[in-house]
């Protein structure tokens, strides 16, 4: 086994965890913003540290500038951009803008 791989069911714990940090963030969001960030940060260090990636879903709702987790109406704004024919995702918090491709 290479340094760097994870065995299958380590990887497979650390989904499980990410996703119950995120599921966490997202109930404690309007209430306890500063648990919320806590929440993000805890997330992305297990996936950073085991070599588990963050499904595409969930890392939409994360702002990688300030790492808060991402509402829309609440603190993200969402655009179409006819242009680029993109869907832009700005967080309120930081303003950082994202940009997703669509077709």
């Amino acid at each position: 086994m290479r340094r760097s791989s994870k065995p299958k069911w380590v990887k497979e714990t650390a989904w499980k965890r990410i996703a119950k940090l995120l599921d966490l963030a997202e109930a404690n969001l309007k209430k306890h913003p500063e648990r919320t960030r806590r929440y993000v940060e805890l997330a992305k260090k297990l996936s950073s540290k085991y070599n588990a990636t963050i499904p595409r879903e969930q890392k939409r709702k994360i702002c990688k500038k300030c790492d808060a987790f991402l509402l829309p109406g609440f603190n993200l704004a969402i655009r179409a951009d006819r242009d680029t024919k993109a869907m832009v995702y700005t967080c309120l918090e930081c303003g950082h803008k994202k940009k997703y491709i669509y077709k």
